[in-house]
């Protein structure tokens, strides 16, 4: 599957065949915060030039193709769809999405893939929730913070009858201004609380793809990153945390 050309995501039009070479930046549960059930597991790619696709793999096929598909690791994708994005969010700024089918193979590239980006943030201060939550902003975003408080998870209800997952948790910036976040499903197990328990640990938390809420944050998508790695992420934001480290 090496073989062959493979497109750009930019260059992905409806109707036409084509082969990608991307990274896995996220991956995560698609939940109906309304209902609490799990609609699609959803993912980011991301090629050599930056540019990224939301791709969404339907209910059916997830227990197939999900746990093959590993966050940071490199994939050759084909015979997938390309159509408009359905609903009001977008966790990247792309019009078009991936709509992966029953016949869509990918394979994982066995080549270094130095030149894919392995991190794409679209960072917001907490300043600004107020005027994003009251625009018509469709674009998800991501937070980098530090975590200061974490709650116990606890398993609720979803109006279809199954139970998830949820955990609470709050945030702090360099400003001292706090927010609280709630994770479902998968992301609420990718924290620990021993973790947070330790007073002598610094924890930077991004919050990846949040939905902005009156309250909060509601994500159904994490990435803890250690204190040495945060210079490794780039952005102002990172920067910022990375100073206030060293102080």
């Amino acid at each position: 599957m090496e073989k062959g050309i493979c497109s750009p995501i930019r260059e992905l039009t409806r109707g036409t065949k084509s082969k990608i070479k991307v990274h896995v930046l996220k991956k995560w549960e698609n939940i109906d915060f309304n209902t609490h059930e799990v609609l699609s597991l959803d993912i980011t790619l991301i090629d050599e030039e930056g540019d990224q696709i939301h791709a969404s793999i339907p209910k059916d096929y997830m227990s197939i193709h999900g746990p093959k598909l590993t966050e940071g690791e490199a994939f050759y994708i084909e015979n997938f769809d390309i159509g408009d994005p359905l609903g009001f969010h977008r966790p990247v700024v792309n019009e078009k999405k991936m709509i992966w089918r029953c016949d869509t193979f990918f394979k994982k590239a066995n080549e270094k893939m130095s030149v894919i980006p392995k991190f794409k943030f679209a960072f917001m201060e907490f300043e600004d929730a107020k005027s994003r939550f009251t625009e018509n902003n469709k674009h998800l975003i991501d937070v980098i913070d530090r975590l200061t408080i974490l709650g116990r998870k606890k398993q609720i209800l979803r109006k279809d009858g199954h139970e998830t997952t949820l955990k609470e948790l709050t945030i702090e910036n360099t400003r001292g201004m706090s927010m609280r976040v709630s994770l479902f499903g998968n992301a609420s197990e990718q924290i620990s609380e021993e973790i947070a328990g330790d007073p002598e640990t610094i924890v930077i938390i991004i919050i990846a793809s949040a939905c902005l809420r009156k309250f909060g944050f509601l994500s159904t998508s994490i990435c803890l990153v250690p204190v040495e790695d945060v210079a490794l992420v780039p952005g102002e934001d990172v920067a910022a945390w990375s100073s206030s480290n060293k102080d």
